[in-house]
């Protein structure tokens, strides 16, 4: 079954997001923009509405250590340098001007593997509850923590981590 749309107005344009018994699921919405060892830049404006209801891109990365127990967390996720995206649960309807408990998950994984936006870090349950979850996907491994020489910060994933806390 297909869950049905909904518009919502956001600082940077208009997404599409997903609403299924009672909470809004919105997945992929760009924070920053990124360059390859670069600090995060403000991601610009859209004029169009951006669809929101698919999983974003995450950051590349090996099996992790807990696929063995777990299973492939990542498997069959597009990989890709520019992962920096948010996904929020929030239950609905949405009333203006009610303010809501809300939780920023930042996944864990060594630096090296993980993202946001994985099945297992639903905020679905939260949301029912309340709750407005957002939940943030950052650089890893070398493309967010490998210092090279003088000319790149090693801290590029943290970087991302307060972008989108911004």
């Amino acid at each position: 079954m297909v869950s049905p749309k909904i518009s919502v107005q956001i600082k940077n344009g208009e997404i599409s997001a997903a609403q299924k018994d009672g909470i809004l699921v919105a997945r992929g919405i760009p924070y920053a923009l990124t360059n390859r060892f670069e600090p995060p830049r403000p991601y610009p404006q859209w004029d169009h509405v951006l669809d929101c209801t698919q999983a974003g891109p995450i950051c590349p990365q090996s099996k992790g250590r807990l696929d063995a127990i777990t299973g492939p967390l990542a498997e069959g996720r597009t990989m890709s340098e520019d992962c920096l995206c948010v996904s929020v649960y929030a239950p609905t309807p949405i009333h203006s001007g009610r303010l809501l408990p809300t939780m920023v998950w930042i996944h864990g994984g060594g630096y090296i593997t993980g993202a946001g936006d994985l099945d297992c870090y639903s905020g679905a349950g939260l949301a029912a509850k309340g709750v407005v979850v957002v939940n943030i996907t950052y650089r890893l491994g070398i493309f967010g923590y490998q210092p090279i020489k003088e000319r790149v910060p090693a801290n590029l994933g943290l970087m991302d981590q307060i972008a989108a806390l911004e």
